[in-house]
């Protein structure tokens, strides 16, 4: 029975997914009605078998073609072939993995839910499904897709791809605050994830919550937040994160170090030299070094300086950073910046004249 299940379906995809590409590529509106008739003209009225296949079929083209999803089609397709409710009555079936597997689904077809549905599973004593339903709830829920935030429970790295997909899919526009769950929640991982997504989305608003963070007893968390700091380039905390650097670990004092580089008012040389001097490291040396080379033309003044005064191995690691033909993750950073600034400029500028 699973081989000719297997065969119907390597048979019958390859048509639905021609079928689908004609509808959804189509610049003339076709109403889920007509969708319907020309569904069941090609391949007769839809049995188990079929219906299985309709969802596969639409997830093949998604994958392949994610701008699918805004198709002025796609709405119709999915009412007139009843897609969601073939996946409703998935999500209640007794088998675990096919409840798991639909709600993945959902969410990759950019479908919404009632809670009523998905919220049970949500609160699931299997740890998987749990994840999933709560993970996915940010795409499919038509009510309060960010809910979840409110509780506190583990992310690991799989639940944040997960969720920085769906973010980026479906939600890049209207994002919520994410400072005040950095404010508010106890779950590490929570915060940090939050901290990366202000960071990501470059959410200037959240700048508040991030200085309230760097007086977290988690090491992680504060250079995290530093780290945030620095890329969103809030210069008003220069003096702050100078004064914290002598109490910290060597995780917050490189992030401190690199968050200087990003400040355009270039008045911390005196500090970068000091602390060059009195670091603990080859490693943190280096990183101070680096800022140095990149300061402005101060800064490779006393690059330069640095060179005739160091020896051994002090000076290799100088002569390493002024080497243009090595790569620099902090110099590509700091490259790339300035590179899309540019581009965004230069993007509004084409958009006014327009």
């Amino acid at each position: 029975a699973k081989k000719r299940y297997e065969n119907q379906v390597k048979k019958l995809q390859p048509k639905i997914i021609d079928f689908y590409k004609e509808i959804l590529y189509s610049d003339k509106i076709i109403e889920k009605e007509s969708i319907l008739q020309m569904f069941n003209e090609r391949f007769g009225k839809t049995k188990k078998i079929r219906k299985k296949v309709i969802v596969i079929s639409l997830e093949v083209i998604v994958d392949n073609d994610n701008d699918i999803l805004f198709s002025t089609n796609y709405k119709n397709l999915v009412s007139g072939l009843d897609i969601i409710e073939i996946l409703e009555k998935n999500i209640d079936s007794s088998n675990t993995k096919i409840k798991f597997k639909s709600i993945q689904t959902f969410s990759k077809l950019n479908l919404t839910i009632s809670d009523s549905k998905i919220l049970p599973h949500a609160y699931s004593k299997n740890e998987n499904l749990f994840k999933e339903a709560r993970s996915s709830y940010v795409t499919i829920s038509n009510n309060d897709p960010f809910k979840f935030f409110d509780e506190e429970y583990e992310l690991n790295k799989w639940d944040q791809i997960n969720l920085l997909h769906q973010f980026k899919l479906h939600h890049k526009d209207k994002l919520p605050n994410f400072g005040k769950w950095i404010k508010y929640s106890k779950n590490k991982t929570q915060i940090l994830f939050f901290i990366k997504m202000i960071r990501l989305f470059e959410q200037k608003s959240s700048i508040p919550s991030l200085i309230e963070v760097l007086n977290n007893d988690h090491a992680t968390i504060r250079a995290e937040s530093i780290k945030t700091i620095g890329e969103l380039e809030y210069q008003n905390s220069e003096n702050q994160l100078i004064k914290m650097y002598d109490n910290e670990p060597f995780i917050c004092q490189k992030e401190i170090i690199k968050a200087l580089s990003f400040f355009k008012i270039k008045r911390s040389l005196p500090f970068l030299k000091e602390a060059y001097f009195s670091a603990s490291s080859n490693e943190l040396r280096k990183i101070i070094a680096e800022v140095i080379f990149i300061y402005g033309s101060e800064g490779k003044q006393l690059f330069e300086t640095l060179k005739k005064q160091e020896k051994g191995f002090n000076l290799l690691i100088l002569q390493h950073i002024g080497n243009p033909l090595i790569p620099s993750e902090l110099k590509n950073t700091i490259t790339n910046k300035n590179r899309a600034k540019e581009n965004s400029f230069t993007n509004k500028q084409l958009a006014t004249s327009v």
